[in-house]
């Protein structure tokens, strides 16, 4: 049973999890990574400052997946990590947005 005045649900205990330091800095890590592989699939150069700012806010690399190839890039699909970190970086952003509610 938990303490008075204190909810241990696996909802609460995610969102925390969600704002802790380390996962915002392997989201963040990730997300360079992602973002330098997408930047340089759909050809817009420079890469590393794409990667830096998507690694300083993540929810860029969301928008650049969704952004327009430029024109003369091949169309190829995105590469696995793309899709992980898309996915991972909608997840921590729903859950901060949630936490803010909660």
């Amino acid at each position: 049973m938990a303490p008075s005045g204190q909810e241990y649900s696996i909802i609460s205990l995610v969102l925390k999890g969600a704002s802790s330091p380390w996962v915002c800095l392997l989201v963040g890590i990730l997300a360079g990574v992602a973002t330098y592989a997408c930047v340089k699939r759909k050809e817009f150069y420079p890469c590393m400052p794409w990667s830096v700012v998507c690694a300083f806010f993540c929810p860029g690399l969301v928008v650049l997946e969704l952004w327009p190839r430029s024109t003369g890039a091949e169309k190829t699909s995105p590469a696995p990590i793309e899709y992980f970190t898309t996915a991972v970086v909608l997840l921590v952003c729903l859950c901060q947005f949630i936490a803010y509610f909660f």
